[in-house]
């Protein structure tokens, strides 16, 4: 999951050419406004932005009510997580069970079952989304893109629960290979100019928590081999030692965190979920605890921060409140070899000069 908050700064690292992300794309901002499942979401803002700049358009709709799939995606992360229980997944030990109702009969499902099901998420998030009083968007996006045009769709939504859906099956999609999706909150700020980088080697500032069931050696062995990098290595730091680094005067252009996090519900105000990393066996933090550190860092350059955990969405939503560029984090609980795999072809992409989207 790609958390983007502020769409107008563009990925420039130092270093060779290559590290450089393309900036000729069209950029898609998707405002699904205030709104729930139960509610639905009638005040929908679609902008075009063209990439020179000459020509934007802007298109607006409405979502309606749609508890059915809310309720099928809930069911779909509960099946996901009872297929992975035989797997060491990066979230917390302690909060891998799961509720589930007996008629499911989950000990049973097989995958096929389970791809079922996935299809039917699909299926229904297709439905929702080509409504007569929303598909007058998607008609004025095919009308001005061409098929293989670089894409940047950014919804900008706050309920969690339609941040967590996977977006990428949306049909728009099928149509438009280069286009990718990202995430970002409704209300942000644009970055204040950053003090841009005087040095010619990438600095990446990589942060080993607490690994327990873990194996996190191949992903410092991955980061060793990004070219014209320095990497610095933390592994179990204290939140002392965290913020020391954070502050460090040289800048970083890269933070990435390998581990165990988690994603915490607010009762009182579903939409402000809190995200914590697991930093060593003894110590969790949370992004508001590191914010001005964090700030520190940015000002100094920091353009991307990587969270190869699990349930990253409220980490992601965290950093919202601060200025930094990019974050990367995961939608859901997902398996120590998927995240291994996932930073291996994601820094073999990057490296070789394809976009960050």
């Amino acid at each position: 999951c790609s958390e983007r908050r502020h769409l107008e700064h563009n990925l420039s690292i130092p270093g060779k050419q290559h590290y450089q992300e393309r900036t000729m794309g069209h950029r898609v901002l998707l405002n699904i406004g205030q709104g729930s499942w139960e509610t639905g979401f009638p005040n929908v803002l679609m902008k075009l932005h063209k990439p020179d700049g000459s020509d934007s358009s802007q298109v607006t709709g409405r979502l309606p009510a749609a508890p059915g799939l809310g309720l099928l995606h809930q069911r779909w992360q509960s099946y996901y997580l009872a297929l992975q229980k035989n797997l060491t997944l990066r979230r917390k030990p302690a909060q891998e069970g799961i509720e589930i109702d007996e008629e499911d009969n989950i000990t049973q499902l097989s995958l096929r079952e389970f791809e079922q099901l996935g299809n039917s998420l699909k299926q229904q998030i297709n439905l929702w989304l080509s409504v007569e009083s929303f598909i007058d968007i998607e008609r004025h996006l095919r009308t001005r893109l061409n098929i293989d045009d670089d894409i940047r769709l950014i919804v900008e939504v706050n309920d969690p629960q339609v941040r967590r859906l996977p977006w990428h099956l949306w049909n728009f999609f099928d149509a438009y290979p280069a286009a990718e999706v990202g995430l970002s909150a409704l209300e942000y700020i644009p970055p204040a100019t950053l003090t841009k980088a005087n040095r010619k080697r990438i600095r990446v500032l990589a942060i080993f928590g607490e690994a327990e069931n873990l194996d996190l050696k191949q992903e410092e062995q991955q980061l060793g081999l990004i070219p014209d990098a320095d990497i610095v290595v933390v592994s179990n730091p204290t939140r002392e030692l965290l913020t020391e680094h954070l502050w460090d005067k040289k800048g970083w252009d890269i933070l990435f965190f390998a581990g165990h996090s988690t994603t915490e519900d607010n009762v009182r105000d579903p939409e402000k979920e809190t995200g914590s990393i697991e930093i060593s066996a003894t110590e969790s933090i949370t992004v508001a605890r590191l914010k001005n550190a964090l700030n520190e860092a940015i000002s100094r350059g920091l353009k991307l921060a990587i969270f190869n955990s699990c349930e990253g969405l409220g980490i992601a939503r965290d950093l919202s409140s601060v200025s930094i560029p990019h974050t990367i984090a995961m939608r859901e609980p997902i398996a120590n070899q998927v995240a291994q795999a996932l930073l291996r072809y994601f820094l073999q992409a990057f490296s070789q000069g394809t976009s960050l989207y």
